[in-house]
C-alpha cells in the first residue's frame, strides 16, 4: 500500500517536472517572432526551475518507494514523450510525421524493456538471509540453557527491567530504543510506557487511552514523536537486505538516531504517517506479519496474536473493563518476542557483522539491571507467571508506584505528565537541563550555526 501511493505520487511529479521541461525547451517556438534570445533563454530558465522542484523530490520519493535509478529514468522517458507529443499537437500546432511515430515507439520499447525486465542483482552482503526473528533474540540475549542470562520462555512483562532471574526482558529504556518517548516515572500510572497519563490521574485510569508523544515535525524540538517499534525494525530489515549498514557502527555498536529515523522515512514517510497513530498496528489486518515475512525471507511472523489482535492474551471480563491490556500475559507458548527486543537483537546481530572487534554476538548487559531499574508499575495480579491483574482491578500493586529517577539515553517529554488531568498538554516540554531528543538543533548563538547534538546519557 505504502510503495504503491509513493510510486504514484513519483509518476505524478515526474509528469508534472516533464511536463514544465517541454514548455522550457519549445514554449519560445510559438514567440519566434516575439522573444529575442536572450529573453527566451531567461522564460526557459524560469521553466527549468520549476522542473527541478519537481523532478528532485520525484527522484526521492520514487527511491523511497523502490524504484531503481533506471526505472525512475525510464518512466520520465514515457512522460516527456507523452509531454512533448501534446504540447506538439495542441501549442505548437504541427503534425507528427510517420517516422516520428516509429521512432518514439522505438524509444517506449527500451522503456518497457528497462521497466519490466530483469531487475538488478542485490547487493553481495543483502543476498544472505536474515535469520529468524526467534533466532536473532536468542542470539542477542542467550538463554540459561545455553549458558546465557536470559529466560527460553517469556510470559509477560511484569519484570522487564528487572533481574533476568525473575524472568523479564530489558525495556525499551534499557535497549536504548530512540523513538519510544517512555512517561517520566513520576508515580502516575502508565510510567515507564509510551502511555502519558496525567501526573494526577485516578488509579483506575484507562493507561491505553492516555497520550503518546506526537510532535509537529521530525525537525521539532521532541524529535519524531513515538514511532512503533515493529516501524523501525521493518526499516531496519529492509536497509540490511539493501546493503546499507557498513558504516553505522564505526564507534559503537548502535545506529545514530539520525541514521534510523532516516531509513524509517524512506519506509514511512512523514507526509504519510504523521504521528503513532497513522502506523499500521500488528493488529490491523496483520500488516506487520507482511512486513516481516517478506523481509526475513518468508518466515512465519515472531507474533502470537490474541482473539483481540493484540500478543497479549486476557480474559473476557478484563477486556471488558478496558484497562490495558499489556498487564495480561503473552501467548503460553513463550515464544513472543516484542517488537523493540526484535530490534534490539537485529541491531547487535548488523553491529556484530559489520564491526565485530568491538560489538560482540550479544546485547551488552553490562550494568544490567540498573539502579534504579526501568520496571513499570503493575496493579494487584493473580498468582503464577501466566496471571492477569486481579479482580476487581487495584492499581497500584503491592511494589506501589514505582516513583523513581532513572536513568536515560534521551530525556523524557515531562508535558502531558506534568499537565495534570485539566490541563495535559501544558507546561515544559522537557524538564530543565534535560538534553534534547536524538538528532534535534541546538538552538546556537544569534549568527552562528545551529549544532546537532548527539544523544548522550542523561538523568531525569
Amino acid at each position: 500500500m505504502v510503495d504503491a501511493l509513493l510510486t504514484t505520487l513519483t509518476v505524478f511529479l515526474l509528469s508534472l517536472s516533464c511536463a514544465c521541461m517541454t514548455c522550457a525547451w519549445y514554449l519560445h517556438l510559438k514567440f519566434h517572432d516575439e522573444w529575442s534570445m536572450s529573453k527566451a533563454v531567461f522564460f526557459s530558465w524560469l521553466l527549468a526551475g520549476l522542473e527541478y522542484c519537481a523532478l528532485i523530490p520525484a527522484n526521492r520519493v520514487g527511491d523511497q518507494a523502490g524504484l531503481s535509478a533506471a526505472s525512475l529514468r525510464g518512466i520520465a522517458e514515457i512522460a516527456i514523450l507523452v509531454s512533448f507529443v501534446v504540447f506538439n499537437t495542441f501549442v505548437l500546432r504541427r503534425r507528427l510525421m510517420w517516422n516520428h511515430v516509429v521512432g518514439f515507439g522505438v524509444v517506449l520499447l527500451g522503456v518497457f524493456i528497462v521497466l519490466f525486465g530483469a531487475s538488478p542483482p542485490p547487493p553481495e552482503e543483502a543476498q544472505a538471509p536474515i535469520p529468524h526473528p526467534l533466532d536473532l533474540l536468542h542470539r542477542a540475549f542467550p538463554p540459561v540453557e545455553a549458558g546465557g542470562r536470559w529466560a527460553s520462555t517469556y510470559h509477560n512483562k511484569r519484570y522487564d527491567g528487572m533481574d533476568p532471574k525473575l524472568g523479564g526482558y530489558p525495556t525499551p529504556i534499557d535497549v536504548g530504543y530512540p523513538f519510544e518517548y517512555p512517561a517520566p516515572f513520576l508515580g502516575q500510572p502508565g510510567a515507564g510506557s509510551p502511555f502519558h497519563c496525567p501526573i494526577d490521574a485516578p488509579t483506575d485510569i484507562k493507561i491505553g487511552q492516555c497520550p503518546k508523544v506526537i510532535t509537529s515535525s521530525d525537525d521539532d524540538v521532541e524529535g519524531p514523536g513515538h514511532i512503533p517499534a515493529e516501524a523501525a525494525s521493518t526499516a531496519l530489515v529492509r536497509a540490511a537486505r539493501r546493503g546499507l549498514g557498513k558504516h553505522w557502527f564505526k564507534d559503537g555498536c548502535t545506529i545514530p538516531s539520525r541514521t534510523l529515523l532516516r531509513e524509517v522515512r524512506r519506509l514511512y514517510p512523514r507526509a504519510l504517517y504523521p504521528n503513532y497513530t497513522a502506523y499500521p498496528s500488528p493488529s490491523a489486518n496483520r500488516y506487520y506479519d507482511a512486513q516481516y515475512t517478506e523481509a526475513f525471507g518468508g518466515r512465519a511472523y515472531y507474533d502470537f496474536p490474541s482473539p483481540q489482535g493484540n500478543p497479549h492474551w486476557c480474559s473476557g471480563a478484563y477486556v471488558q473493563s478496558g484497562h490495558w491490556a499489556d498487564f495480561c500475559p503473552y501467548h503460553s507458548s513463550g515464544k513472543y518476542a516484542h517488537a523493540h527486543l526484535l530490534f534490539a537483537a537485529l541491531q547487535q546481530y548488523l553491529a556484530h557483522m559489520h564491526n565485530p572487534a568491538l560489538c560482540g554476538e550479544a546485547w551488552d548487559a553490562t550494568g544490567y539491571p540498573p539502579t534504579p531499574d526501568t520496571s513499570i508499575a503493575f496493579p494487584h495480579m493473580q498468582a503464577g507467571s501466566r496471571g492477569e491483574p486481579a479482580s476487581p482491578y487495584s492499581w497500584p500493586g503491592p511494589e506501589g508506584r514505582k516513583q523513581k529517577q532513572v536513568h536515560v539515553q534521551h530525556a523524557f517529554v515531562t508535558r502531558l505528565v506534568e499537565g495534570g488531568a485539566s490541563g495535559a498538554g501544558g507546561g515544559p516540554a522537557m524538564r530543565p537541563g534535560a538534553m534534547r531528543p536524538p538528532g534535534r538543533p541546538k538552538k546556537g548563538k544569534k549568527g552562528s550555526k545551529a549544532k546537532i547534538r548527539l544523544p548522550v546519557t542523561g538523568v531525569i
